[in-house]
C-alpha cells in the first residue's frame, strides 16, 4: 500500500493535466505517456498481487467483502466467475474511482458542516441517536442507512461543491441548443456541473447550504435535470450508491468520536 498511493496520486495529476491539453499535444508527450503506462502497470501489479494473495488463503477463508464477492461470485447466466483481466479492472476502478471521490466528497461535507454549526448539531444529535456514542463498535448496515440527515448534508455538498466539474457530451449531428446556439455534429459539448447546480433558475437559495431541501416534502421541487454529481445515462456512475454508504459511515465513526471545529484563520480558495 505504502507504495500504491505515491503511483496512484502521479497517475492521477497527469491524467487531469493531460485532460486539459488538446488531443495533438497530448500524442507528442511521448515521454510523459511512456511514463503514464509505466504507472498504470505498477498499479495493476499491485491489484494482481492482491487478488493473488485472495486466491492462495482459498474460498473457504474468504472475507465477504466486495473482492470476496468478486473474485468468487458465479455469473447466474453463464454459470462462470469474472474473467481475471475483468476482475483486475474492477479492482483498480474500485481503488482509484471509488477512492479520490469519496474522499473528496467527505472533507467538502466537513466543511460545510463546520461551518454551519447548527446543522452540525443537528448532524451530531442523530449519529447520538443511531449509531450510539460507543466508539468501540462497528456501525451496522442498518444504522448507516437510517443516517439521513448525514445523507441530505452530502447531497447537499454535491450539490455545491459537485466532484465530477463537467459533462460533456457529443451530437451526433448539427443541433441548435437554446434556440440560439449553432452546435455542428460531433463537436464537444461541457456542461459546467458547478453552474448548474447554483443556478437560481433552478434552485432557491442557490448559493445557501441547507440540507433540508432535500426533505422527502420538498424534493419535488428539485428540477432533475439540474443535478447530475454523480452524471447520467448510461454511463452514470455505477457506485453512486456504495459512495453515499461508504461516506456515511466513515464520516458517521468520525463524529461519533470527535468533535470537529473550525480554523479560524482558514480562507476556501476556490
Amino acid at each position: 500500500l505504502p507504495s500504491f498511493i505515491p503511483t496512484f496520486t502521479t497517475i492521477m495529476q497527469m491524467v487531469f493535466k493531460k485532460a486539459r491539453e488538446p488531443v495533438v499535444v497530448q500524442r507528442l508527450r511521448r515521454r510523459r505517456n511512456a511514463k503514464e503506462l509505466e504507472h498504470a502497470e505498477q498499479i495493476f501489479a499491485f491489484a494482481d498481487r492482491m487478488i493473488a494473495a485472495r486466491r492462495a488463503r482459498g474460498r473457504e477463508e474468504e472475507p465477504q467483502d466486495v473482492l470476496g464477492r468478486l473474485m468468487w461470485g458465479i455469473d447466474p447466466v453463464t454459470g462462470e466467475t469474472l474473467p481475471e483481466e475483468n476482475l483486475r479492472m474492477q479492482i483498480v476502478t474500485l481503488m482509484i474511482a471509488g477512492h479520490e471521490t469519496t474522499s473528496a466528497l467527505i472533507t467538502w461535507a466537513i466543511y460545510y458542516l463546520t461551518t454551519h454549526p447548527e446543522i452540525m448539531a443537528s448532524v451530531q444529535r442523530e449519529i447520538d441517536e443511531v449509531l450510539g456514542r460507543d466508539i468501540s463498535t462497528t456501525p451496522t448496515w442498518e444504522q448507516v442507512h437510517k443516517l439521513d440527515v448525514l445523507d441530505r448534508v452530502f447531497l447537499e455538498s454535491l450539490r455545491l461543491s459537485p466532484i465530477l466539474q463537467g459533462l460533456m457530451r457529443r451530437p451526433r449531428e448539427d443541433a441548435v441548443l437554446l434556440g440560439r446556439y449553432q452546435v455542428p455534429a460531433n463537436s464537444d459539448v461541457v456542461v459546467l456541473l458547478s453552474a448548474l447546480h447554483r443556478n437560481p433558475l433552478w434552485w432557491e437559495r442557490a448559493d445557501e447550504f441547507d440540507p433540508d431541501r432535500w426533505l422527502p416534502e420538498h424534493r419535488d421541487k428539485i428540477n432533475p435535470h439540474a443535478y447530475y454529481p454523480f452524471g447520467l445515462g448510461q454511463r452514470a456512475c455505477i457506485g453512486r450508491g456504495f459512495a453515499l454508504l461508504e461516506a456515511r459511515a466513515v464520516l458517521g465513526m468520525v463524529l461519533r468520536a470527535f468533535d470537529l471545529i473550525p480554523d479560524p484563520n482558514y480562507v476556501l480558495h476556490t
